[in-house]
């Protein structure tokens, strides 16, 4: 049998999160992480590398919308939503960017992420309020529009079946 897995079995990240970054010598750093399900790997910037003297482990010549480039990963470890896993992630010149540390689809299905975009992270602690648009409410207007139809009317009473069709169709359409 099959086992199914509820949405309470994974861990529900925003666009950003906290994240917590160590070296194998117990150092470790705190920083928010921007969440990119379109890059495979996980970044950090280079100046977090050399912080937590993060040990380089492999180069590689990775595919990005920007074409091809050589990376250099390093060694470490991640906290994200309460998860240690141990990853690689490359060494990238982030100092234009918002956020100094990317996580990739990699580390984010090492941690049983689902990505909800609306999901924000609290600046300093505080509470997301939502906010609910005020959005104008246009009332539907009806308009008289004279028609003049013709009908082939041979008798009193064929006029006053036409007169009851047309005040039925006013009752209906009004």
């Amino acid at each position: 049998m099959k086992n199914l897995m509820t949405f309470e079995s994974y861990a529900i990240l925003g666009r950003v999160e906290t994240v917590t970054i160590s070296n194998d010598q117990g150092q470790s750093i705190t920083r928010d992480a921007k969440i990119d399900t379109g890059s495979y790997s996980s970044r950090i910037s280079t100046e977090i590398a050399k912080e937590l003297q993060l040990p380089v482990v492999d180069e590689k010549t990775i595919t990005s919308v920007m074409g091809e480039e050589d990376r250099v990963f390093v060694e470490l470890q991640f906290n994200i939503a309460g998860v240690e896993i141990k990853t690689m992630a490359g060494i990238v010149d982030m100092e234009d960017l918002r956020n100094e540390v990317a996580i990739g689809r990699k580390d984010i299905e090492m941690v049983d992420g689902l990505v909800d975009v609306k999901k924000d992270k609290p600046a300093d602690n505080e509470a997301i309020e939502p906010t609910i648009e005020e959005v104008p409410v246009v009332e539907p207007t009806l308009q008289a529009v004279e028609v003049e139809v013709e009908l082939p009317i041979d008798s009193l009473e064929d006029a006053k079946t036409a007169i009851q069709s047309f005040e039925s169709f006013n009752k209906a359409n009004n």
